[in-house]
C-alpha cells in the first residue's frame, strides 16, 4: 500500500511517477497550499522502482518525524477537496 505523510504545516508527502526519458520513472513530492512540487532537499534522484522512492521518502519521513497518513485520511481530504470545489 502506498504511503503518505504530513508535516505540522499540513503539507502532504508522497511518491509519484515522471516521465523522463520516455520511460516511467518515480519521484517524491509535496503538496501544500500552495501546489505541488518536487521534493529535493537530500538531492532524491530519479528511480526506476516505486519501492525505491517509497524507501526513499519512508527514511525522509522517520527523520524529519513526518505522521503516516491512512489510506482512509486521503480519502476524508480528496473528499473534502471536493466539496470545496463545488461550493467556488
Amino acid at each position: 500500500m502506498e504511503k503518505m505523510y504530513s508535516d505540522k504545516h499540513g503539507n502532504l508527502f508522497f511518491v509519484s511517477s515522471v516521465t523522463s526519458d520516455g520511460s516511467m520513472k518515480w519521484r517524491i513530492y509535496r503538496k501544500s497550499s500552495s501546489g505541488t512540487h518536487l521534493l529535493n532537499p537530500w538531492g532524491f534522484t530519479l528511480r526506476d522502482l516505486k519501492e525505491e522512492a517509497q524507501n526513499d521518502l519512508d527514511k525522509y519521513a522517520r527523520t524529519k518525524k513526518l505522521k503516516r497518513y491512512k489510506t482512509r485520511h486521503i480519502y476524508n481530504l480528496w473528499k473534502s477537496f471536493q466539496r470545496k470545489f463545488r461550493a467556488s
